[in-house]
């Protein structure tokens, strides 16, 4: 069951970097969105969800599993300073003086990441 569901978050990653890379002002809008407190509950739950995923990979004893387990932690802090109102529309401010490459080459690393878990299981 944990494994069909992390195919489908690695999917989702690579869809979401795909058009991220062609439409890079889809991104821009993407975090405007999440602003809206009922976006933020919805997505504080699902990074907390994909952040528990991800931490289980710490179980397997490869470097990209360990990467990967970072990489969940990581999403963790970032779903409890999502939750800080000031934080979210600071970082919307940063999101919009972003230049349109660095978002290319972040969706690219997303597209990356999403192959590489899709390969590991």
């Amino acid at each position: 069951m944990g494994t069909i569901f992390l195919k489908v978050i690695a999917i989702l990653w690579i869809i979401l970097g795909v058009v991220w890379l062609f439409r890079p002002e889809s991104f821009r809008s993407y975090v405007r969105k999440k602003i809206f407190k009922k976006y933020r509950r919805l997505a504080f739950i699902l990074l907390l969800i994909t952040g528990g995923y991800l931490l289980s990979f710490f179980r397997f004893s490869f470097v990209a599993a360990k990467l990967i387990a970072l990489l969940g932690l990581i999403v963790i802090i970032k779903a409890l300073f999502l939750l800080n109102r000031k934080f979210s529309e600071s970082l919307s401010r940063y999101i919009e003086k972003i230049p349109i490459f660095y978002i290319r080459v972040a969706s690219l690393l997303l597209i990356g990441i999403g192959i590489s878990i899709f390969l590991t299981f």
